[in-house]
């Protein structure tokens, strides 16, 4: 089988940070295949249509057509390109994030044989729109290397956030200013950002504005993720929308496995299995719920830490991950 990746993001600074890389380089050392960005520029530009493809991508699209067996897109949006309705492979979506309304979802969504999304909420909102092919594959982790990690350390109470912004408006959307101003109102607090590489200069800004530059590791450049959350208590992430943090984040789950106790918010879909678990608290992306959340976590540290201990999260390890995919591709290819 004979599988031919794309992602419509350009390669990131730090590839090791970035989970929809993470997820296409596991499923290449599986099944193999090549790998495209399907982005107009070598690097991130805001103001570029991610829409748009290079004349060269166009070409090297169709010239991969005919050597592979289907392709696999992975985005935060379901890609629709004069190019990709010319292909003769099938084409399979791995959507990172849910459209917001049925019409960015049902027209595009007819180009692709298969659309997968993490979360069975996203699974059944795209088929109440009518979008067929629509498969659950909750993302795959190296769930053994993260329950080697140790316990919490014994100093300062440590918070972890692993989820860059790619633009300026995503430091307030991704929650990184609330949970800024929530850090600072509580001096006991520290907190280790983990940097895609993208605005490493504005959140040093932000950090140094709000006083807090004793108070916040900003860890950019290759991360030893595992490392990171040895030296961490709990991990965050909220949004104030959907639409910018996928349905299961890496980071919460690896925290998870880990045995850290994580901090979330409604919008993201993996809320709701955090509440259901007890392992966490899921608090409003604003700077008083978090706060508030915060003082929860570290007031009830050990009883949010044991929920930990007993998660059965096999459904996020790599085995299960790769056998859908598996038999999605098997499906699609023998077609």
């Amino acid at each position: 089988m004979k599988i031919a990746f794309h992602l419509t993001t350009p390669p990131p600074p730090v590839p090791g940070l970035d989970a929809a890389v993470q997820e296409v380089e596991l499923l290449r050392s599986e099944f193999g295949g090549s790998l495209a960005h399907l982005y107009p520029a070598a690097a991130y530009r805001p103001w570029i249509p991610r829409r748009w493809l290079r004349g060269a991508q166009v070409r090297a699209l169709a010239e991969a057509d005919g050597r592979v067996d289907l392709h696999h897109v992975t985005s935060d949006f379901l890609l629709d390109h004069p190019a990709l309705r010319r292909l003769e492979r099938p084409l399979v979506c791995r959507l990172l994030v849910c459209p917001p309304r049925p019409r960015d979802a049902i027209a595009p969504a007819r180009l692709y044989r298969a659309v997968v999304v993490s979360s069975p909420a996203d699974g059944d909102r795209l088929r109440s729109w009518g979008v067929d092919g629509v498969r659950v594959i909750p993302p795959g982790l190296d769930l053994p290397r993260f329950r080697r990690v140790g316990p919490p350390p014994a100093g300062p109470f440590t918070l972890m956030m692993a989820s860059a912004p790619w633009t300026r408006r995503q430091f307030a959307t991704k929650g990184i200013d609330a949970l800024l101003a929530a850090v600072r109102s509580r001096p006991r607090l520290r907190l280790v950002l983990l940097w895609r590489g993208v605005l490493l200069a504005e959140i040093e800004r932000r950090v140094g504005r709000a006083g807090l530059g004793d108070r916040v590791e900003i860890a950019a450049g290759a991360v030893d993720v595992a490392e990171a959350l040895g030296r961490a208590h709990v991990v965050v992430l909220a949004a104030t929308s959907r639409r910018v943090v996928k349905a299961y984040p890496h980071s919460l789950l690896e925290g998870l496995a880990a045995g850290r106790p994580v901090l979330t918010s409604p919008e993201i879909a993996l809320s709701d299995w955090v509440r259901d678990r007890g392992c966490g608290v899921v608090a409003a992306c604003s700077p008083a719920a978090l706060g508030a959340a915060l003082d929860r976590l570290e007031r009830d540290y050990p009883a949010y830490r044991a929920a930990t201990a007993g998660l059965d999260l096999e459904a996020f390890s790599r085995a299960s991950c790769l056998s859908a995919y598996r038999e999605l591709f098997t499906s699609l290819a023998g077609r």
